[in-house]
């Protein structure tokens, strides 16, 4: 037997398919200490870890079972700002991102203030799914400091982006979220009213270029009501889906934006009074009184 062949019979060497089954295994399971220590073993073991490991990063606090505080969250930013610094193709392997505040003290200002949250967005460039906001409690987007509020509106604006998720965030300018995204969930947002300049016609909000296809709103003001009217007249190019949860108890009136293109929605659910449905309809029913397209 020749020393070369020996040599190969000593060292085998597993098929790069067979060691992505096994990373995805270990991913599946969620155990991420073993995925870290095998992205030790080689640079190729280290690329086909790293596409698991930081498939989705979540930014949030929690109090148990095992409690991540500010200062948890902090370094952990700045730990990923120097890591995708180091190496910036990382972050191509980062689809889902996740900033929610599920413990509002001192007014979020994690979220609000953190100086090194607009330079990690900043270096996201591939995220396919993001949701930010808050789980209880209220986010102004007022209170943003200007490098996380234009961070936010480029991350919103990437085409790459399909579904994006706000949860509890006040008065966001209109222009945010003409965005290119399939997929909008709002959970009590409002948004900042494009207003006409004094003694001219209003502005016209309809985007030719939308991509937006499914809507799902749920509101629980008559505030959050004209900020959904305004998202519905800002998407209306290629809105198809619409389901609708309102909390506010009052008369609900349909937009004659949405009547306009009762042909263009193939369906509109309104939920109401704590969760009984309004109705759904096709296009072909009737429009009248609160019944949906």
């Amino acid at each position: 037997m020749s020393t070369a062949f020996a040599g190969s019979l000593s060292h085998p060497r597993l098929p790069p398919e067979l060691i992505s089954l096994i990373f995805e295994f270990l991913a599946a399971d969620r155990d991420w200490v073993s995925l870290g220590a095998c992205s030790l073993l080689s640079n190729q073991c280290l690329r086909s870890a790293r596409k698991l490991l930081f498939l989705s990063v979540t930014l949030r606090l929690r109090s148990d079972p095992n409690p991540i505080l500010i200062h948890d969250i902090s370094r952990r930013i700045q730990g990923l700002c120097d890591l995708l610094k180091r190496d910036p193709d990382t972050s191509r392997y980062i689809k889902v991102f996740e900033v929610l505040d599920s413990y509002p003290v001192y007014d979020s200002q994690w979220i609000t203030q953190q100086t090194s949250l607009p330079r990690l967005i900043n270096k996201l460039t591939n995220v396919q799914e993001c949701t930010f906001g808050s789980e209880v409690g209220y986010l102004q987007w007022g209170l943003f400091s200007p490098e996380l509020a234009t961070s936010l509106q480029k991350l919103f604006s990437y085409p790459h982006l399909k579904i994006l998720t706000l949860c509890n965030v006040g008065m966001i300018p209109t222009p945010v979220l003409k965005i290119p995204v399939r997929y909008l969930h709002l959970n009590n947002i409002t948004t900042l009213p494009t207003l006409a300049l004094l003694g001219e016609e209003p502005v016209s909000l309809s985007t030719p270029d939308s991509r937006l296809c499914y809507l799902n709103v749920r509101t629980v003001s008559l505030a959050n009501t004209d900020s959904a009217w305004e998202l519905m007249q800002v998407h209306s190019t290629n809105l198809k889906l619409i389901k609708w949860r309102c909390w506010e108890g009052t008369y609900l009136s349909y937009s004659p934006l949405v009547l306009t293109n009762r042909n263009l929605i193939h369906k509109l659910t309104v939920y109401q009074m704590h969760g009984q449905e309004m109705g759904q309809a096709s296009p072909a029913q009737s429009t009248s009184g609160s019944c949906p397209l």
